[in-house]
């Protein structure tokens, strides 16, 4: 039983890493959709337009 349960809670802790991974991509999806990243993932030089 005791066993079972930590199996579970591994199991949530794996889903949740894959999870934030997702969002991580997601975020940096958003970023490179707004221009701050190039499609190689450096971060550009923020353009100030007045």
């Amino acid at each position: 039983m005791f066993k079972k349960i930590l199996n579970i809670n591994k199991e949530i802790n794996n889903n949740k890493k894959t999870i934030h991974q997702k969002i991580q991509s997601i975020e940096e999806k958003k970023d490179i959709i707004k221009g701050e990243y190039d499609k190689w993932g450096k971060k550009q030089k923020k353009k100030n337009f007045p």
